[in-house]
């Protein structure tokens, strides 16, 4: 039976999609009334509708505000501390720049958005991102650097990462039975090189496909950096392969904070509208609350998706996807793919239950349970040699 906190969710979701199709449409529609019918969730939707329209009207071209016109900075231009050395990319909230910090000398990545009226609460939402990112210290967690505003123009430094989602990378080893290599993930990057290219050893394999012992270690660094958010009141609610980052070397980065909640160490469960991206979400964000261990179900189905080269869930959306994460759960990994060890399915199967008690109950668990399996897998192989 439905409580009235799941109505609530499930009117907020059918809001935005309303919201957002009426923009399509071209109806102009305004955000005031749509606080207006439903007071109840004036707040949320008082943040997130401006938002929500500016990115549906940059991808219909509407405006060059973020298009191709608009350029805050020129090479050698100065945005806070930091030069910038070339612009990287562009989208919908603004402009990536190359940046060197003017004084240490160190490379920087410096997003710009630029001011406009009924997007203070986005604005604040970045720098609130910014903050939480900026309070982690961890060697696989992308470091956030500062953020300010000059002239009208907002914007956040972040750490240079020479590499690409792992979103991607499962997509090169679904491509080619090769394998993947520093120099592919170096071409993969193209116009999104955040680093000027440094010679890297084309015959390298970083990964292949059913790697099983790296495929695990990349699981574990990424557990090893939640731990390192989850010790200090981070969760980070939207771990998927696409907000992890494999660099050249075959390093794992955790990025994108912008869902992360801000929670009291030991008592990080809390009541929220349901967020992140569905297809990863763990059963209790849909039902609007989250903690340590749905970030563990999310690192779960990466590493799922890792050793089956399928998106979880592959095929369905909608009302069918959230009544098969919360009643039916994830496929049995060996029914997909027989070959993927019985010790490392254990771990797969336990991180994405459907239950969170029968989960690892802390991201360290998890990682030890990793260790141990490396350390099995790795005794196998020398056996077999």
């Amino acid at each position: 039976m439905a409580s009235s906190n799941d109505e609530e969710a499930v009117d907020f979701d059918d809001l935005v999609i309303e919201f957002i199709e009426s923009v399509r449409r071209g109806d102009n529609p305004s955000s005031d009334d749509f606080l207006t019918r439903y007071p109840n969730l004036s707040g949320e939707l008082r943040e997130l509708l401006p938002l929500v329209q500016l990115l549906e009207e940059s991808k219909r071209g509407d405006s060059d505000e973020f298009g191709a016109t608009w350029s805050p900075f020129r090479t050698g231009e100065d945005v806070g501390p930091y030069r910038v050395l070339r612009e990287l990319g562009r989208g919908g909230m603004g402009v990536v720049y190359e940046t060197v910090d003017r004084t240490t000398r160190t490379p920087a990545a410096v997003k710009v958005l630029r001011r406009r009226p009924g997007l203070a609460a986005p604005i604040g939402g970045l720098h609130r991102e910014a903050r939480i990112a900026a309070g982690l210290n961890h060697p696989r967690i992308v470091p956030i650097y500062s953020f300010g505003d000059q002239g009208g123009v907002v914007y956040f430094s972040m750490g240079l990462v020479n590499g690409i989602g792992l979103d991607r990378v499962i997509r090169l080893l679904g491509a080619s039975a090769d394998g993947v290599t520093g120099l592919d993930i170096e071409r993969a990057f193209g116009s999104e090189r955040l680093v000027p290219v440094l010679p890297v050893r084309s015959g390298r394999r970083l990964l292949r496909r059913q790697s099983w012992i790296r495929f695990a270690k990349i699981a574990a660094q990424v557990g090893s950096a939640l731990w390192h958010a989850h010790q200090r009141g981070v969760i980070h609610r939207d771990i998927k392969p696409a907000n992890l980052l494999i660099d050249r070397n075959g390093s794992v980065w955790v990025t994108d904070f912008g869902l992360a909640l801000e929670c009291e160490r030991g008592q990080l469960a809390e009541r929220q509208r349901a967020a992140g991206t569905l297809r990863y979400m763990a059963p209790e964000q849909i039902n609007g609350w989250a903690d340590a261990r749905s970030d563990i179900y999310g690192l779960g189905l990466t590493l799922y998706e890792l050793c089956t080269l399928t998106q979880p869930f592959a095929g369905l959306g909608g009302d069918a996807l959230k009544n098969e994460i919360l009643q039916t759960g994830v496929p049995d990994i060996r029914q997909q793919v027989p070959e993927v060890p019985l010790e490392l399915a254990r771990v797969i199967d336990r991180a994405t239950a459907v239950d969170p008690g029968r989960r690892p109950q802390t991201s360290l668990e998890m990682v030890n349970e990793l260790a141990r399996v490396i350390e099995q897998l790795q005794a196998s192989r020398a056996k077999r040699s």
